[in-house]
């Protein structure tokens, strides 16, 4: 019954360490999508901005406080530096330029946590089709 008990509480204990991990290092999505996604020009045009996700949920715990941007669009590249989550009028208005093939990469994006630390959480590329 011991070897059963200790199981069992390591179990539970591992379950919370994971999920504990999971929401440390959220995820974020460009209009909905994960890195990698096509995406059309109707979706480049009306992004709001990036959106943090731990788990399938929209994670208002966490926000994030800057990123850097790298768009090609039409054999130039665009960049920026960032605060917030919001697309910018100047972000907005590169975006619009964009046509099928042009990549656009959100990097270097740090998000807080309800404690204040802060994570630099993996980059998102999403191309235009």
């Amino acid at each position: 019954m011991k070897g059963l008990l200790s199981i069992i509480f390591c179990a539970i204990m591992l379950g919370s360490t994971q999920a504990q991990t999971r929401c440390e290092l959220p995820f974020v999505l460009f209009n909905g999508h994960t890195s990698g996604a096509k995406v059309t020009l109707q979706e480049v045009k009306y992004a709001p901005g990036l959106l943090i996700k731990v788990e399938g949920v929209t994670c208002y715990d966490y926000k994030i406080t800057g990123f850097n941007t790298r768009f090609y669009i039409d054999g130039h590249c665009y960049t920026s530096t960032e605060t917030g989550s919001a697309f910018t009028t100047e972000i907005k208005n590169e975006m619009a330029k964009a046509k099928p093939g042009s990549v656009l990469i959100f990097e270097n994006i740090i998000v807080q946590s309800p404690n204040g630390k802060r994570y630099n959480i993996e980059p998102i590329m999403v191309t235009v089709y």
